[in-house]
């Protein structure tokens, strides 16, 4: 469904079963929904923390592999995507990977989790535009009180 031309409904899809995601991405957008893309929340261990790492990185090779592997996911179409907590210690490999693929993928929003203030925003505003990003929307996500009670002050 859409709505002002805009995908209304979004799916979210970890980027662990990247083979999966080539055949599963092009049936996302026949269904008129938009895709994002998730190195942050769906991309973990729970039960094996340690694990983690390991599976966040898988992600990421995830996503370079289907920007070089299967480009024409990506013709035609704004994508989503959620990044790591910038003291997740994953933010920064986040970053390194869409210095990577800059100008493989038109990103429409970065979406950036546990923000507690502007200066986070700040913060990931100049990193996206640094690698290349200039129109890519960030949308945050408060999860903590600190950031919904700044909430002004973060919009």
């Amino acid at each position: 469904m859409t709505h002002n031309g805009k995908a209304f409904f979004h799916q979210y899809v970890p980027l662990i079963k990247a083979k999966a995601l080539s055949r599963m991405i092009p049936r996302i957008f026949a269904q008129g929904a938009g895709v994002t893309l998730d190195l942050e929340d769906s991309v973990q261990d729970t039960l094996a923390p340690e694990n983690t790492p390991a599976l966040k990185a898988q992600a990421r090779d995830g996503l370079r592999y289907l920007v070089e592997e299967h480009a024409g996911l990506f013709e035609g179409h704004a994508f989503n995507l959620r990044i790591n907590d910038q003291d997740s210690g994953e933010y920064e490999h986040d970053l390194a990977l869409l210095a990577d693929i800059q100008g493989q993928i038109r990103l429409r929003q970065v979406w950036l989790p546990m923000v507690r203030g502007p200066q986070a925003m700040q913060r990931c505003f100049d990193d996206l535009r640094q690698r290349g990003y200039e129109q890519t929307q960030i949308t945050p996500i408060m999860e903590t009180l600190e950031g919904v009670r700044r909430l002004d002050e973060i919009l």
